[in-house]
């Protein structure tokens, strides 16, 4: 009996991509994706399936169909930052270009076009920095029987005195396969602006045959290490073109940093401690400046023997992407190479195949996202915990920061002209009384009432002085004592503080 495959981590494209592209370079790919939201977005969940925890820098997509009733927030990709060009006029075009977020990417130009338009050219060109160096990425759609040479010569004209570096890739919609007089013109601009196009693999594929319509087009070969191509029939039956680049990008876009509090060095952290100058913290009587001293000390204790590691930053995929689907998935895309390596009598048997599992695995997918998001959105959840998982699948509009440029004079007259209190403002607090429930005292504390204290805290916040509470959890035994030291007349007791050890203190008492 054959061995059952393992088909809960196979997925093709991804595999290809990383398996091919180099890790800390700048790498780029292009696909057409006719619809990014099509099949109710089952597509774009491919899509995030293969990027996300992928080694691609750059994602770019023409037709995207995106229009502006679909927000960025739904249509996101953990890690990446989306900028788009939608075609507002009619139905279909588009491009949209996903960046690692952490990659500095600002908008140099965008296409706009109406319904009168005779330039039907779609653009879309983003300035990348990468240490020191400027890179042009121009991303193009051309329609088909449309002839893009003299826009594209425009724009080269335009941009190619200001950058050293350029890359286009664009779905030319003219077979560079064949002899034609726009590929004669498309050529000659190429030239002229000393551009080279990467590849001579077709790229699209149909009934009648294939194509080379996708192209990466570079100002300097040299700086393209790697080119390749590879299926993706989950996006469109055009394949996937990606390339590695000479251009190193920041390694942390894959790693996430933190301070290691369970793996560190105890002795060490009790001898740093036990050697701090603690005769100076005794000897001094004024409580800022004891403060000061604590928290430096001990922060820089933190910083010295807390590691600082780094580990690989794992995204979060399609939690509806079972083994059921990725089979479904891989069956569809192993039928989709069966059809396009057929010879011609089995063209079409082959490609009825392939449909009959496309049309399954789209089916699956819908069906385990319809249940999984039916137990993730449970009405039996709390109300806070409901809204924050459904602004996580991308519901609802982005949370947008407050204007901070108020006039402080303008907001103060707003609220008195709103005023209409027969007494003033300062006679309203000079005759209010502000009842408490504490009584207010001073006396000393005890360290097992701040030990208590502290151990009740649950927040992980950190304050303003960086040190977060588990680190002070940790070294308490060692610190207790400094804590609870007296400088004289600066202990002010609030009663609140110790609610929490209220009990405790009285069982103390009745001991004592």
């Amino acid at each position: 009996m054959l061995p059952v495959p393992n088909y809960t981590s196979t997925n093709i494209p991804a595999a290809v991509l990383n398996a091919a592209l180099i890790p800390g370079k700048l790498n780029i790919c292009h696909g057409n994706a006719q619809s990014l939201c099509a099949r109710q977005s089952s597509k774009l969940d491919e899509v995030r399936n293969v990027l996300v925890n992928s080694k691609i820098e750059v994602a770019c997509f023409t037709e995207s169909w995106l229009t502006s009733k679909i927000s960025d927030r739904s249509i996101g990709i953990s890690g990446y930052t989306v900028v788009r060009n939608d075609r507002s006029y009619r139905r279909g075009g588009g491009i949209a270009v996903y960046y690692r977020s952490q990659l500095k990417c600002s908008k140099i130009f965008g296409t706009v076009l109406s319904s009168d338009s005779t330039d039907l050219t779609e653009c879309l060109a983003l300035d990348f920095r990468l240490y020191g160096e400027k890179i042009l990425l121009m991303v193009i759609y051309n329609p088909p029987d449309n002839d893009c040479s003299s826009f594209l010569a425009e724009k080269l004209t335009e941009f190619a005195v200001r950058y050293e570096h350029i890359f286009i890739v664009e779905d030319f919609n003219t077979d560079m396969l064949r002899s034609s007089a726009r590929r004669v013109t498309f050529e000659s601009i190429l030239s002229n602006f000393s551009l080279t196009s990467v590849g001579e693999e077709p790229t699209f594929f149909h009934n009648e045959g294939s194509s080379q319509l996708d192209l990466f087009i570079t100002s300097n070969n040299d700086k393209v290490i790697r080119f390749n191509q590879v299926s993706f029939p989950g996006l469109s039956q055009h394949d996937l073109i990606f390339a590695s680049t000479d251009f190193n990008v920041t390694q942390s876009t894959h790693g996430n940093t933190y301070r290691d509090y369970v793996n560190f060095d105890s002795q060490s952290l009790e001898n740093a401690i036990l050697s701090i100058a603690w005769n100076y913290f005794y000897e001094n009587e004024n409580p800022d400046e004891c403060l000061e001293f604590f928290n430096r000390h001990i922060k820089a204790v933190h910083d010295c023997c807390i590691p600082l590691r780094t580990r690989a930053r794992r995204w979060k995929s399609n939690a509806w992407f079972n083994g059921n689907v990725r089979r479904c998935l891989l069956e569809r895309d192993l039928a989709y190479k069966d059809w396009l390596r057929a010879t011609p009598q089995l063209k079409a048997i082959k490609r009825q195949q392939y449909k009959v599992l496309r049309n399954r695995a789209n089916a699956e997918v819908a069906r385990a996202k319809k249940e999984y998001l039916k137990r993730y959105l449970d009405s039996r959840t709390s109300s806070k915990c409901l809204w924050q998982r459904v602004r996580s699948l991308g519901v609802g509009k982005a949370q947008t920061a407050l204007p901070s440029d108020f006039d402080p004079d303008e907001v103060n007259n707003v609220f008195l002209s709103n005023y209409t209190g027969s007494a003033t403002v300062e006679e309203s607090f000079s005759n209010a009384t502000f009842p408490s429930p504490y009584n207010f005292s001073f006396r000393p504390v005890y360290w097992w009432e701040v030990t208590n204290a502290i151990w009740e805290i649950t927040s992980h916040a950190v304050g303003l002085d960086g040190l977060p509470i588990k680190f002070i959890k940790i070294i308490l035994p060692l610190v207790i004592q400094h804590i609870t030291h007296q400088p004289p007349h600066c202990i002010l007791y609030f009663p609140e503080l110790l609610e929490a050890s209220k009990d405790f203190a009285i069982e103390e008492e009745s001991t004592t």
